[in-house]
Parts: structure tokens; C-alpha cells; sequence
């Protein structure tokens, strides 16, 4: 099957990592619950940094297919977009005056 929102390249690594850690996880012998948080920990890890226009855009792209999918609960992805809204848009550090 062909999700749309996997032709973004980022949105395919986090999930072909997390696919690949839910398969690990049951060759491993866990329970499907504790294959489903291996699964969206993995996810969250391969997610973009918030560096560049770019990576930032593909990071909400994450996030938001994360919700999507259930890896990521509400709560938690509205903090990850909140900081991408903010983060990368943070005045430089201003040296100190002495």
C-alpha cells in the first residue's frame, strides 16, 4: 500500500524505523503493547533535527504522520510542533554589555 505522505523522505525514515523496531521487537518476544512504544520511541528518534527550513518542515511532517498513526499521542506532538514553531526561530544570543 502507498501512503502519500511517505514520499517525503524524512516521513519514510521514521517510518521504515519504527516498522523495522515493531519486527524487532516481536522477534524479540515482547507483547504488542511493548512492541508499539519500541515502535514510536524508534519513530521519535529518527525524526528530523530542527536545523535548516528544510529539516524543519519535514520534522512537522513527522510529527504530524506520527499523530496520524498513533505513535504519537496528542499531547506530545503538540509540544513537538510548538517547538518547531519556536525553535528554530530564536533571536542569536546577544553577548552581555560590561
Amino acid at each position: 500500500m502507498t501512503v502519500p505522505a511517505q514520499a517525503n523522505p524524512a516521513v519514510y525514515l521514521c517510518c521504515r524505523a519504527a516498522l523495522l523496531e515493531y519486527t524487532q521487537a516481536k522477534r524479540d518476544g515482547d507483547s504488542t503493547a511493548r512492541a508499539h512504544e519500541r515502535m514510536a520511541r524508534t519513530f521519535r528518534l529518527a525524526m528530523p533535527p530542527l536545523i535548516g527550513d528544510r529539516k524543519v518542515r519535514d520534522f512537522i511532517a513527522c510529527a504530524t504522520h506520527g499523530m496520524l498513526l498513533g505513535l504519537l499521542k496528542p499531547e506530545e506532538a503538540t509540544k513537538l510542533l510548538y517547538a518547531a514553531q519556536v525553535g528554530p526561530h530564536r533571536p542569536p544570543h546577544q553577548k552581555s554589555r560590561r
